[in-house]
């Protein structure tokens, strides 16, 4: 028998599916018109930003080329599965920590963090690995 949904459960339900549906509209956008999204801040400056190989991150991830992936944009799939992982502890209630606000707040906050320092790093000579691989 199934239980009833608390509210925890169905904020993280909803998030998730906007997630894939907005992924869904811009994959199937690109898919579709042969239109590829690039950065105006890389082709202005010379310099990734801190989205730079995103979208292609996540066409790659929707090809389960997680190597590729990864190598677009390793800050976002490195924080991807963090909250995936998060939400799912979240989502069954185990361990308790998961379910607070404060903590959650505090692991966005850690994470945003990196991110700030990812995209730092990735425009410094011998951090080229975390750029993007494919083309620009």
């Amino acid at each position: 028998m199934l239980k009833k949904l608390d509210s925890v459960q169905k904020k993280i339900i909803i998030t998730y599916i906007a997630l894939i549906c907005s992924g869904l509209v811009i994959y199937a956008i690109i898919t579709l018109s042969g239109y590829d999204f690039f950065c105006p801040v890389y082709k202005m400056s010379g310099l990734y930003c801190p989205g730079c190989g995103l979208t292609r991150s996540c066409v790659r991830l929707i090809h389960f080329d997680f190597y590729r992936s990864f190598r677009n944009h390793p800050g976002f799939f490195v924080a991807a599965v963090t909250w995936i992982i998060i939400s799912i502890f979240a989502f069954i209630g185990k361990p308790k920590c998961f379910r607070n606000s404060k903590v959650n707040l505090t692991i966005l906050y850690i994470t945003l963090g990196l991110y700030v320092l990812f995209s730092i790093l990735r425009n410094i000579p011998g951090f080229e690995f975390l750029q993007p691989i494919d083309a620009v």
